[in-house]
């Protein structure tokens, strides 16, 4: 779909600007954590050195695998924290992009939503009261290239949201706002953001 498109550029995009950034901070965490974890071999290693026993290598083993793990579990926790921020600066650039261009890229999901025409659309009251009768206007001319009559309206009700819309058709909501979009997104791309952000410069995907 069109519009789904637009928005999986628009991520991937994101991904691209904030690859400098992403691995500037990416091994800067790494150097910290692996500096950590040398700093805590070595004191085990000293520990360990001072006693001769097969019970002392043993613990040195132990405590270096605890270490390893833990270091492991912090790149983690890193790499997730950057995946997030990358969708976090979509969504706010999604938000902030102009009313043509939202409309550009709503009005297609309202037809692929409600291809006979039937149904309200509910959005923000920023947003409505910005471009409601645009988006309308726009929906109205998308049903008639294909001989569709819509009875589509934009509801009095208004949604608690970052931005788009809901398509309500009877007791059935299509959620359409901004944060739906691009969660699916994000469950499609989360692989390709990380090839993007990881690949290169910071020693491969972990």
């Amino acid at each position: 779909m069109q519009s789904t498109q637009k928005i999986t550029e628009r991520i991937l995009n994101e991904a691209e600007e904030s690859r400098n950034a992403v691995i500037a901070s990416a091994n800067s965490e790494a150097q910290k954590s692996l500096q950590k974890a040398k700093e805590q071999a070595d004191a085990y290693t000293k520990q360990a050195a001072q006693e001769a026993s097969q019970a002392a290598e043993e613990q040195k083993k132990r405590k270096l695998s605890a270490i390893e793990s833990e270091l492991r579990k912090e790149v983690l926790t890193v790499r997730r924290q950057i995946l997030d921020s990358v969708f976090e600066k979509a969504l706010s650039k999604l938000s902030a992009m102009s009313a043509d261009s939202k409309i550009a890229m709503l009005a297609p999901r309202v037809y692929e939503a409600s291809p006979d025409g039937r149904g309200e659309i509910l959005m923000t009251a920023k947003e409505a009261a910005e471009f409601g009768s645009g988006l309308l206007s726009a929906v109205t001319e998308l049903y008639a290239q294909k001989g569709i009559k819509t009875g589509l309206k934009i509801s009095d009700r208004v949604i608690n949201a970052g931005g788009g819309f809901i398509l309500k058709i009877d007791d059935i909501e299509y959620n359409n706002t901004y944060d739906a979009l691009v969660k699916v997104s994000k469950e499609e791309l989360e692989s390709r953001i990380a090839e993007v952000l990881f690949t290169e410069g910071t020693g491969g995907k972990g």
